[in-house]
C-alpha cells in the first residue's frame, strides 16, 4: 500500500528540497534577495533557479492551505514550480510530478492523478500560446455593423 503525504509545511519543504537535489541549478535559500545571494532578513525560504527566484515562499504555500485547500496548493506548486521545469530541467520535472502524486490532495484524487498523467503529452506551447494579432485588431469591434 502506498502512503500519501499530507500537504503541510514539512512535506512541502521535503518536496522543494528533493527538487533542488535533483537539479544542481535549483537551490533552496533562506533570507536572501530574490535575484542575488545578498542577505534579506525579510525574505523567507524559497527556491532559486540559476540564482533567480523560482516559485513562492514555502511559508506562503503553507498559509494557502487554509484558503484553497491541499488540492489548490498542490496545483499551485504544479503550475508555478514544476511545469516550468519541464523543458529546462526534465529530471527535476519528473521528480516533481512523482512527488506530487504522493500528496494527499483530499478531494478528487482520481482527477488529480488524471491531470498529472495528462502532462506527459503536453508541450509548454500548449499552455502559452501567442495571441493572434488579427484577434487583437478585431477585439471590441461590433460584428453586426
Amino acid at each position: 500500500m502506498h502512503v500519501k503525504r499530507i500537504v503541510d509545511q514539512k512535506n512541502i519543504r521535503v518536496h522543494i528540497e528533493v527538487l533542488a537535489a535533483s537539479e544542481p541549478r535549483l537551490k533552496v535559500v533562506e533570507s536572501e534577495k530574490f535575484g542575488s545571494p545578498e542577505p534579506d532578513p525579510d525574505a523567507e525560504t524559497f527556491l532559486k533557479l540559476d540564482g533567480k527566484r523560482w516559485g513562492r515562499d514555502i511559508e506562503l504555500y503553507v498559509s494557502m492551505i487554509e484558503f484553497i485547500g491541499p488540492l489548490g496548493v498542490a496545483a499551485s506548486l504544479l503550475e508555478e514550480v514544476i511545469i516550468p521545469l519541464k523543458e529546462s530541467s526534465p529530471e527535476a520535472y519528473i521528480k516533481g510530478i512523482e512527488m506530487l502524486r504522493e500528496f494527499d490532495v483530499g478531494e478528487e484524487p482520481a482527477e488529480w492523478r488524471e491531470t498529472l498523467d495528462s502532462l506527459e503529452h503536453v508541450q509548454l506551447d500548449d499552455y502559452f500560446q501567442p495571441v493572434d494579432e488579427k484577434r487583437l485588431a478585431d477585439f471590441g469591434k461590433d460584428k453586426d455593423k
